[in-house]
């Protein structure tokens, strides 16, 4: 009979015993390996882990930062895609013309998301809202005025973005 390291008769297999790389994950069963059995310490290269999302279903603490970045939109895009994987939660953009309408593309994977516009006025006369856009009159009146305005929004069905903005900022 052959066997890695000494006979299991003798004493129980330790990491000593098995050669680095031996093991692959083919030889491991899915499911049987749990937290309890992975060292405290032990590090995971970031390659060796899928990128997917990830669900969490207990409350989390976060003790570091997380921040996300912004997406810079071409000047006048009046269309704020949430569906796009190009584009993060936070966005900018600039108007110099024109009197854009604002929307906003959405999914079901959309709901429940929100983020910031830094929105610059050089130079749009006035601003429309579409039906997805949930916004106050006055908001879209105070958007007419040049400046640089910070919008918050948040994306409460497939159909329907609530949006508030600051006062003008600079």
């Amino acid at each position: 009979m052959s066997y890695l390291g000494r006979r299991p008769a003798d004493a129980a297999l330790t990491s000593d015993d098995i050669a680095n790389d031996i093991i692959t994950s083919a030889k491991i069963v899915n499911d049987s390996i749990v937290n309890a059995d992975i060292k405290s310490d032990a590090a995971i290269v970031a390659t060796k882990i899928a990128n997917t999302a990830v669900t969490l279903s207990d409350d989390q603490t976060i003790t570091g930062n997380i921040r996300g970045t912004i997406t810079t939109l071409s000047d006048n895009t009046n269309t704020f895609d949430l569906t796009s994987t190009s584009n993060t939660n936070n966005l900018k953009v600039t108007f110099t013309t024109g009197t854009p309408t604002l929307t906003f593309t959405l999914d079901a994977n959309t709901v429940g998301q929100s983020g910031n516009i830094v929105f610059i006025n050089t130079g749009a006369t006035a601003f429309i809202a579409h039906s997805t856009c949930k916004i106050a009159a006055a908001d879209l009146t105070t958007l007419a005025t040049a400046g640089t305005y910070w919008m918050s929004y948040l994306c409460i069905s497939t159909n329907q973005v609530l949006v508030t903005i600051s006062t003008r900022l600079i």
